[in-house]
């Protein structure tokens, strides 16, 4: 034997033996797992992290807006009872007779 005879490699296929149903197996767990995380997740959020619903709020009460100034009011009033002056007048009739055509009273 001289020097030139290879002698070969001794190697372990053993170590490198590839089982299709093992890789399966471990595939189906690792993605159940990231399914089981992701479940997870969601749950924490919706009961930690989601916002609560506030109550809306009361719409604006509805506002008219005028012009303010004067002007006649044509109306009438009617009432029943006494009227007493705030301030005490004399009310009669100059000569021999008329009519009443108005008391300005004020209220009070």
């Amino acid at each position: 034997m001289g020097m030139n005879v290879e002698s070969g490699i001794q190697t372990d296929y053993s170590v490198y033996d590839y089982d299709d149903g093992q890789a399966r197996r471990r595939r189906w767990i690792i993605i159940g797992g990231a399914v089981a995380a992701l479940l997870i997740a969601i749950t924490a959020y919706m009961i930690f992290g989601g916002t609560k619903e506030k109550p809306a709020a009361p719409p604006a009460p509805g506002i008219t807006v005028i012009v303010p100034g004067r002007t006649n009011v044509a109306g009438i009033i009617s009432a029943t009872g006494t009227l007493f002056a705030k301030r005490e007048m004399p009310v009669g009739v100059a000569g021999e007779g008329g009519m009443v055509q108005a008391v300005l009273v004020e209220p009070g």
